[in-house]
This record gives C-alpha cells, sequence and structure tokens, in this order.
C-alpha cells in the first residue's frame, strides 16, 4: 500500500510540472504583457525567471504607431524668367491645402511672380508682395521676353508716295496717286517728313 502511494505521489508532482511547461511564460501570472531587461514581463507586473525576450517581442499596447509626418515644400528648379498667368478667377490659399484660409482672389489674366516652391498640384506664388498657394492647373507660364514685347508699343504705320519726300495719314488727300505702307520709324530713317496737311504722328 505505501508503494502504491509514492507511486501516485510521483505521478501527481509530474502530471504538475507538464502542466508547468504547457502553460509557458508567465501562465500563473497572467500572461506576457511586454519585455523588460531581456525577460518576458508577466502582466502582474514580475519578470518571468526563465523567459526571455527582445525589445521587439512586445505586447500589443507596447507597440507605439509612428506619427505621420508632414511633408514640408520642396524646393523645386525653375526658370527665372519664368512667369505665371492666371488662366481663370483663382484662390490663393494660405497652405498648400483645399480647406486652408483664402487669402487672395486673382482675376483671369493677372501676371504673378513664382517663388519656386512646390507641393503637389500647389505652386507658391507671390502677388503684390503677398505669398500664397495656388493649384497647377489655375495658372499658365508667361515668358519674361513675351511679356515685355507685349508692352512695348506698336509701331505706327504711316504711307509714303512713289516720289514725294512726306509721309501721310491713311487718309491723306496727297495719297491718291500712290500709297505705299511704311512703318514710321522707317520713314524716319529713310529721310521722310511729316505731310503739313494731315499732320502725321512725329
Amino acid at each position: 500500500m505505501k508503494k502504491i502511494t509514492v507511486i501516485t505521489l510521483g505521478s501527481f508532482f509530474l502530471l504538475a510540472g507538464f502542466k508547468a511547461e504547457a502553460g509557458g511564460c508567465c501562465s500563473h501570472h497572467g500572461g506576457v504583457c511586454g519585455c523588460s531587461n531581456g525577460r518576458d514581463q508577466c502582466c502582474d507586473g514580475s519578470l518571468s525567471p526563465s523567459c526571455t525576450c527582445t525589445s521587439s517581442k512586445s505586447s500589443k499596447s507596447a507597440v507605439s504607431t509612428p506619427s505621420k509626418v508632414e511633408k514640408s515644400p520642396s524646393k523645386v528648379k525653375t526658370d527665372s524668367s519664368l512667369q505665371l498667368k492666371v488662366i481663370k478667377q483663382a484662390n490663393v490659399k494660405k497652405a498648400p491645402d483645399p480647406q486652408s484660409e483664402i487669402i487672395l482672389t486673382l482675376e483671369a489674366g493677372t501676371i504673378v511672380k513664382k517663388t519656386g516652391f512646390q507641393m503637389g498640384e500647389w505652386l507658391q506664388i507671390e502677388f503684390n508682395g503677398q505669398k500664397g498657394w495656388i493649384q497647377q492647373t489655375m495658372v499658365t507660364s508667361v515668358s519674361e521676353t513675351s511679356k515685355k514685347k507685349s508692352e512695348e508699343p506698336l509701331t505706327e504705320t504711316v504711307y509714303v508716295t512713289k516720289t514725294g519726300k512726306k509721309y501721310h495719314r491713311e487718309n491723306c488727300r496727297f495719297l491718291s496717286s500712290s500709297k505705299i505702307p511704311i512703318p514710321l520709324t522707317e520713314a524716319k530713317q529713310k529721310g521722310y517728313t511729316p505731310c503739313s496737311a494731315c499732320k502725321p504722328p512725329e
């Protein structure tokens, strides 16, 4: 009878050890909730005496979600001789965002200056010393050369005859026999003088 009791007691301890092993680390301390100093940290705050871990082996609550990094405007290479012309009425925003505050409203044909900053479909511009953001689809590039050319006054056309030394307006009575168009500047270069009757520009 005593021999049977010993065997049963041994079996009990063997079974208990098996259950403890099957339970895993921190099985009697609420499970594993983190990692501290290279050992599993149990949910009751204690450390496992035998189970090791790394910092990546932690509970879901310990894993932090990376914060969203806000992009800053990127500098893009631009031709300094280019300006922008507003295609149609457009709002200029304080920031490159559709929900941003409107700081300016520009009419079609307005010429603005590029700053060289771009963020996605938004361009930063400057108008009358104030900077803001406008959608790229609302503007088009205008070269400085063509802008200056459009600002230059057109050379007026005058008229000369085959034999005379005067230049005239288009409806001058002295043009009845011949009427040859010529730029005013060229007429002056060739020695023509203004007609005293029709008084063309000088």
